[in-house]
């Protein structure tokens, strides 16, 4: 597993392998142990930029209390919020923000997107931290599989973006080879995916680069 940075601001994990193509002819650039390895994230929060905004971070007045503490000691369950005067949020966005973390307050809520199985979109896909992804290359497609529940994710190699991609929960995601690692840019992201486990909301016009390494 290493750390690879997502567009220039942010970072995200995951590096992956397959080795599907053995007995097909495609020999894939990532490499991994077996098949059966999956990978996790080291975490669940976006890693600052060297310079300008950051992502969201937990806000700093609320108390939270961890799973191990809860196993440890009984003690309530308490999820970390957004910060909503973090300067990457836009007035009406920090606005949208604040009324969906009030019921989050009130139900101590971790994220009711995720409670509820909608899918994460990207890159919020790659950010939880609990299950592995299982990464399967093709000559053509890269799948991304999630192992908790129905989230898939496809990559298309070599590919000129759509025109005009109707937004799906994952986007429209194409990538190629520089050298070892595999770039992949999304656009056509729903807005009803959220950039993190903050529910950090977007626009239409959202645009992800991942460099995997």
């Amino acid at each position: 597993m290493r750390v690879v940075s997502l567009i220039p601001a942010l970072a995200v994990l995951f590096f992956s392998a397959s080795a599907w193509g053995a007995a097909n002819g495609f020999s894939p650039r990532f490499c991994t142990p077996n098949p059966s390895v999956g990978w996790v994230s080291a975490g669940v929060r976006l890693l600052p930029p060297p310079s300008g905004p950051g992502p969201v971070v937990a806000d700093p007045g609320r108390r939270t209390t961890s799973n191990n503490d809860v196993r440890a000691s009984g003690a309530q369950a308490l999820f970390a919020m957004g910060d909503l005067s973090a300067p990457i949020l836009q007035p009406w966005r920090a606005s949208r923000c604040a009324s969906a973390m009030s019921g989050f307050w009130l139900e101590n809520l971790p994220s009711a997107a995720q409670a509820s199985c909608w899918p994460v979109g990207t890159p919020g896909f790659l950010l939880y931290a609990v299950q592995p992804v299982y990464f399967v290359q093709s000559p053509k497609v890269v799948v991304m599989i999630w192992q908790a529940d129905h989230q898939v994710r496809h990559v298309y190699y070599e590919r000129a973006p759509s025109p005009n991609p109707k937004p799906s929960w994952f986007g429209e995601s194409v990538g190629h080879y520089e050298g070892d690692m595999l770039v992949v840019d999304t656009i056509a992201s729903d807005t009803r995916t959220f950039i993190d486990q903050f529910e950090t909301p977007h626009t239409e016009k959202l645009h992800t680069i991942e460099r995997f390494t």
